[in-house]
């Protein structure tokens, strides 16, 4: 019988998940392709939200959360939001059994580790010794990374000179696909044979370069190898995305921390799969306002739920917290309106969880009714005074929350937290803290 050939597995992009409670193991991939994932989340970077509001967990009479200067201390740790959980980031790339055949924390690559209290010596624990199978991850990711290494020991066979063709290739079909994707022109063509008068744009503008530089034409086509000719469909795909990952992470590195507006429309692809395309509106360093695409999500349903979860995970994917958000804008006109609706009533629900709440519709005219701290009373003062002077906004809020929920609980939530608002014994005891707390907070009480 003879032997069939191997269909080469794709990598669908969808699997690469930005959370890492959401992660589909590496060893459930195809061999095949592992080591395009590894690239991926390479390239990715562990998740590591900072600025995040992590969730309390009691400990007898103490509360505790993961805290962001973890992520400094040690560099492979990731957070989950969905899980409240830590993992490892080199551990989930390069998992190995040590010397002594124990596998891997668990915890680290697949549960997670939540347990805050003692959340140092659980990470210091992971780590273990020389020979642990964390360590023996590290020794993999780092040759990994080692891109020259990497891209060294696949030629070390070959000639400098192949190397160096190699990478002309590589560079003319980068230049390339940026020049395509900069016009929003397309790669391929309807027949892309020898034989074909026009082979599509990709191939074409490589076969204009080579007719325009002599050492061009010695590395492509039919003067490179077989197997390396850097302009098949799979290499314009990995191109083309490699160049999305840079222009997002540019995006991301420009927004840092500030604050930014979420703006969410919907459509269908032409196999009527209901897709919602994200931007984010925010303010740069020169002080004008910019709107930039951050991405396609592809959803199963069109419920607010789902919406919802898919917003989280492509902030998270892209390491943009959720508290960052000051505003939130959505297509009314699209077939998905009240699901909409519903998703930005459970963003308000949320923000007042958090205790968050916005003010006034202009350019600075925003006050935040931020959660006071634990410790500091001076905090509890300032959220007081901020209470009193978006009395009226806060209850508009809560009324629009209370109209718009389709969730009784939320409903009835709402309308409790108005009739607390609107009762004498509320009104009295607010001024009254006020009041003493303006005394202890430098004798002075701000009107």
């Amino acid at each position: 019988m003879e032997n069939q050939p191997r269909r080469e597995v794709g990598l669908n992009l969808n699997d690469i998940v930005g959370d890492p409670g959401k992660r589909k193991p590496i060893e459930e991939f195809d061999v095949s392709i592992r080591d395009r994932v590894r690239r991926e989340y390479l390239n990715m970077g562990p998740c590591q939200p900072i600025g995040h509001k992590y969730e309390k967990k009691k400990y007898g009479n103490q509360e505790r959360s993961f805290q962001d200067i973890w992520f400094k201390r040690y560099t492979w740790l990731e957070y989950s939001v969905s899980k409240d959980a830590t993992f490892c980031f080199w551990c989930y790339l390069f998992k190995k059994s040590d010397k002594g055949g124990r596998q891997s924390d668990d915890a680290f690559t697949k549960t997670g580790c939540s347990n805050w209290k003692n959340a140092l010596e659980r990470f210091n624990y992971h780590v273990g010794g020389v020979n642990s199978c964390h360590n023996n991850a590290r020794i993999q990711f780092e040759a990994f990374q080692d891109q020259r290494n990497s891209v060294a020991s696949i030629l070390r066979s070959n000639t400098r000179e192949m190397e160096v063709a190699y990478r002309i290739r590589l560079t003319v079909s980068l230049n390339v696909t940026r020049f395509l994707l900069k016009q929003g022109l397309s790669f391929r063509g309807h027949d892309e044979s020898s034989s074909s008068s026009n082979r599509g744009n990709f191939i074409e503008l490589l076969l204009w370069f080579s007719e325009l530089n002599d050492d061009v034409s010695k590395t492509l086509f039919a003067n490179a190898p077989a197997n390396n000719q850097m302009n098949s469909q799979r290499i314009q795909k990995e191109l083309a995305n490699a160049c999305a990952s840079e222009v997002t992470l540019a995006i991301v590195n420009d927004i840092g921390d500030k604050v930014f507006t979420l703006l969410v429309d919907e459509a269908r692809d032409v196999s009527m799969k209901e897709q919602m395309g994200v931007v984010l509106r925010y303010v740069n360093n020169e002080g004008y306002v910019i709107e930039r695409f951050i991405g396609i999500v592809h959803v199963t349903d069109t419920s607010s739920h789902t919406l919802k979860c898919a917003i989280d995970d492509l902030l998270v994917k892209h390491n943009l917290s959720l508290s960052k958000v000051r505003g939130q804008g959505y297509d009314g006109a699209s077939n998905m309106r009240d699901q909409l609706r519903q998703l930005q009533h459970d963003r308000l629900v949320e923000q007042l969880n958090d205790g968050e709440v916005i003010s006034g519709r202009g350019k600075n005219q925003e006050t935040s009714l931020v959660r006071p701290g634990d410790t500091r009373w001076g905090s509890h003062y300032f959220t007081l005074l901020r209470l009193c002077s978006m009395w009226s906004s806060v209850e508009k809020v809560l009324e629009v929350v209370r109209d718009d929920a389709t969730l009784r609980d939320n409903r009835s939530t709402t309308e409790g937290l108005i009739e607390r608002m609107d009762n004498y014994e509320f009104v009295f005891t607010l001024h009254l803290m006020k009041h003493l707390l303006g005394i202890t907070n430098g004798g002075i009480e701000l009107l």
